[in-house]
């Protein structure tokens, strides 16, 4: 017979710690709306095209898209913390490259880098909720 479990009993570390994810995956969708913002501005500052901007844009689904499946089996392998971090890690990296790009092909580059980040931070982050153990501890 399996005990109930409160949810008032979480204790509030989880919360905190919670939180980090959470900014992580706020991260992420500021730069999936990202383009259409600063549309303007990208296509001023590289001199590029509407559709240059639109496959930039793109790219960040593609990476996103294609990783969510292999970000789901290193979950599996190594944990949400690790995930997390490593997202985090490459979301950064992808985030300083286009942030200091001067020519159109870096932020191909790093946007890519940003969408594969986002997936594993955003799996990582439906997996560590502070609520998904109690069923195991209730055990």
């Amino acid at each position: 017979m399996h005990a109930r479990v409160s949810p008032a009993v979480v204790p509030p570390t989880r919360w905190v710690m919670w939180a980090i994810p959470i900014f992580l995956f706020l991260i992420g969708v500021f730069h999936r709306a990202a383009p259409g913002v600063i549309a303007h501005d990208l296509i001023q500052a590289f001199e590029a095209t509407g559709a240059a901007i639109g496959r930039l844009a793109a790219t960040y689904f593609y990476s996103y898209a294609t990783l969510m499946a292999p970000a789901e089996l290193l979950l599996d392998a190594f944990g949400a913390r690790r995930v997390l971090t490593a997202g985090g890690a490459v979301m950064s990296i992808g985030a300083l490259v286009t942030g200091g790009a001067t020519g159109t092909p870096m932020p191909f580059t790093g946007w890519p880098r940003l969408g594969a980040g986002a997936s594993a931070t955003s799996l990582a982050l439906l997996v560590s909720a502070p609520l998904s153990g109690f069923a195991s501890e209730a055990k």
